[in-house]
């Protein structure tokens, strides 16, 4: 890299950067064809090198490679440029002279990387090849960075940059300036306040940066290429890219794809028709302002940054994302000439953020703080993020992820699935078959129409399976389940839980703690599982079972099947002809109205008839056996222990009938019956062989009919 400096000199220069001489065919004098250097004042160049001859002003022969250029003045200074080979420095600094220029033809410095910084006069600073660095000084100067990677500033005067080919930085530093990237990908820079400056970015993907500039209220459109404010009206053509200042802008995209940041200041950027990317605030600085964003036809990707920020996406696939603050999002996505609809992508941040979908399937994450999320048309998938959020996903079919915090979800229309998340949240599903989980935390959840699964994950949760065949699983801990209307499928899970199945013809399940079933409208399947749990049918002919534990077990109404299960339990046929069975343990049963059919199962159990005609069998232990109003029926097998009938009315005629036909060969008639009954302490007792009886309770023998039985 050759260095030049020539700021110190009292007078403009023109100069070109080029490589090497040939002079194996050249003699005279270099001026004739661009060799040569010679003032007004007829001063000497002085070439020193190797391979050639010269004497005064004029060349014969050699190759210069290197070495020192003698320039004398009218003071009798030297200037003296030095450095032609890499890494040296050239310094022009005490020249006198007016007018003078130096133009390095035919590539007699290099084409590697080169600084150059100009005198407070007008000069014209030539970069050509190589990546070089050109400073204006003082004066109007005019800069050609030429091949490569350049870097142009003209500082202070009216200057005329222009970049050439290669990826160039252009700076604006004060003045009425023209600035040109040429080709490439160019990177211009204004740190001056808007009067009548030109850019041009050229050709390539180029960007415009007024970060630096005081403006504030400025008005940039890079559709019609102009910048603005007040009276000011700059040019400002073929650029892509734009950054804002650090005041409040308003910002136009054009129909190229644009990269736009608004910098600091409440911004306002529209995107335009090009697939964009929209920043409110620069990602690199602290900046802070409250944005709107629009980001317009294209398929866009913008970016609120700091401060709370308004942000619409536009007609096509949008990112949106709103960084920090409390955000405003909205997709406006539309459908395309072909009818289909394309989803848009957008991110809260972390502040309190207001996001709205369009159609389309959007892919929506609230980020932190307490977001509002509202999905719209599309399969939407949207995630809430940390923070007590509410979500709304609106139509088709939506995935929702609450996330952490205390939510509230409206799932709408269409089969939705909804994870709640950690938090105590509220979680609904409107129409559609709906998947939703509560998860972690203490969750309301409610499937809404269509045929739901509704499962409350670890905490106390309360689930409504609303219209619909639903499922309903509580999970852990202590749960409140109600299917309210058609067919449900409910598990309360472990612990002390609270099922209802409400109308339809459900199956509830409490599994493990002690539980509270009912059944509800509709025939229905209840299950009280193990522990000690409370079982009703409710209206219905219902199959109702204790499970294991010591149950309380109710049919209800209708026709019922109530089972005791494993476990002393209470069981109840309630009204409508049921049939009881005690199970496994010492058991309770009562039929309540209508016909029952009662058996006590093992152990020693207590039957009671209630007020129909029952049928009442002790099984195995020593049974208590009780009719009461109504003909009743009692039913007795060999070996099955010492019974007891409460309340049989004997006599011809009276109804009560004990059933002795399993005793064929020993009981075959009413003598055999007398021949096996005595009276003990006022009681009959009719042995039954093998140590087991029937005690008839304040009946004599005497008192006894052939009516009383049945063989």
């Amino acid at each position: 890299m050759t260095i030049f400096d020539i700021s110190n000199s009292n007078q403009g220069f023109n100069m070109q950067l080029v490589t090497d001489v040939d002079f194996d065919s050249q003699d005279g004098l270099m001026s004739s064809t661009g060799y040569s250097w010679l003032s007004d004042n007829g001063h000497d160049i002085i070439l020193s090198g190797s391979g050639f001859t010269y004497s005064g002003a004029t060349v014969t022969g050699g190759t210069v490679t290197g070495g020192t250029i003698d320039l004398d003045n009218d003071n009798s200074t030297d200037i003296t440029i030095t450095g032609i080979p890499n890494g040296s420095l050239v310094d022009m600094t005490n020249g006198g002279a007016s007018g003078n220029s130096i133009p390095f033809y035919e590539e007699m410095l290099d084409s590697s990387d080169d600084e150059v910084t100009g005198s407070n006069f007008a000069d014209t600073l030539k970069g050509l090849g190589g990546s070089d660095t050109l400073l204006g000084g003082g004066g109007h100067d005019t800069l050609l960075g030429g091949d490569g990677d350049d870097s142009l500033d003209g500082e202070l005067g009216n200057d005329s940059l222009l970049g050439g080919a290669g990826n160039d930085l252009l700076m604006d530093s004060g003045g009425n300036d023209t600035l040109d990237g040429g080709d490439d990908d160019d990177y211009i820079i204004s740190n001056s306040q808007i009067a009548y400056d030109s850019f041009d970015g050229g050709a390539g993907v180029d960007t415009i940066d007024w970060s630096s500039s005081t403006e504030d209220g400025a008005e940039f459109d890079l559709q019609a290429g102009t910048a603005v404010k007040g009276a000011g009206t700059e040019t400002m053509v073929n650029f892509e890219n734009l950054k804002g200042t650090g005041g409040d802008d308003t910002i136009t995209g054009s129909t190229a794809a644009n990269d736009l940041s608004g910098n600091d200041g409440d911004d306002l950027i529209n995107g335009g028709s090009g697939n964009d990317t929209i920043r409110g605030d620069d990602l690199f600085s602290n900046s802070l302002g409250n944005d709107t964003i629009n980001g317009e036809n294209g398929y866009d990707n913008l970016i609120g940054g700091r401060g709370d920020d308004f942000i619409q996406g536009g007609f096509n696939s949008d990112t949106l994302s709103g960084g920090d603050g409390n955000d405003t999002i909205y997709a406006m996505t539309e459908a395309d000439v072909d009818g289909s609809v394309e989803g848009d992508v957008m991110t809260g941040g972390s502040g309190h953020d207001g996001i709205y979908g369009s159609r389309g399937g959007d892919d929506v994450d609230g980020g932190g703080g307490h977001d509002t999320i509202y999905g719209d048309e599309g399969n939407d998938t949207i995630n809430g993020g940390i923070g007590n959020d509410e979500i709304r996903s609106q139509w088709d079919n939506d995935v929702v992820n609450a996330g952490g915090g205390h939510d509230t979800v409206f799932a709408g229309t269409g089969d939705d699935s909804v994870l709640g998340g950690a938090g105590d949240d509220y979680l609904t599903g409107a129409e559609g078959a709906d998947t939703l989980d509560g998860e972690s935390g203490d969750d309301y959840v409610i499937g809404g129409d269509g045929d739901d699964i509704v499962t409350g994950g670890a905490g106390n949760d309360s689930l409504i399976g609303n219209n619909g065949n639903d499922t309903l699983d509580g999970g852990n801990l202590e749960d409140t389940l109600r299917g309210q209307n058609d067919n449900d499928l409910m598990s309360g899970g472990n612990d002390e839980d609270s099922l209802a199945g409400g109308a339809g013809d459900d199956t509830l399940n409490g599994d493990g703690g002690l539980d509270s079933l009912r059944g509800g409208g509709g025939d229905d399947i209840v299950n009280g599982g193990i522990g000690h749990d409370l079982v009703t049918g409710g209206v219905g002919n219902d199959l109702v079972d204790g499970g294991n534990g010591d149950d309380t077990v109710i049919g209800g109404g209708g026709v019922d099947l109530v089972l005791g299960g494993a476990g002393s339990d209470s069981v109840t046929g309630g009204s409508g002809n049921d049939t009881l069975s005690g199970g496994n343990l010492d058991d309770t049963l009562r039929g309540g109205g209508d016909d029952d059919l009662m058996d006590g199962g093992n152990d020693d159990d207590l039957l009671f008839g209630g007020t129909g005609d029952d049928t009442l069998i002790g099984g195995d232990g020593d049974d208590t056996l009780a009719g009461n109003a109504g003909d009743d029926l009692f039913v007795f097998n060999a070996g099955e222990g010492d019974d007891v009938i409460n309340g049989f009315e004997a006599g011809a005629g009276l109804g009560d009938v004990i059933d002795l036909s399993s005793f064929n060969g020993v009981f075959d008639d009413f003598n055999d019956v007398l021949a096996a009954t005595s009276n003990v302490a006022g009681d009959a007792v009719i042995d039954l062989g093998g140590g087991n009886s029937i005690t008839i309770d304040n009946v004599t023998v005497a008192q006894l009919h052939q009516d009383d039985f049945a063989f």
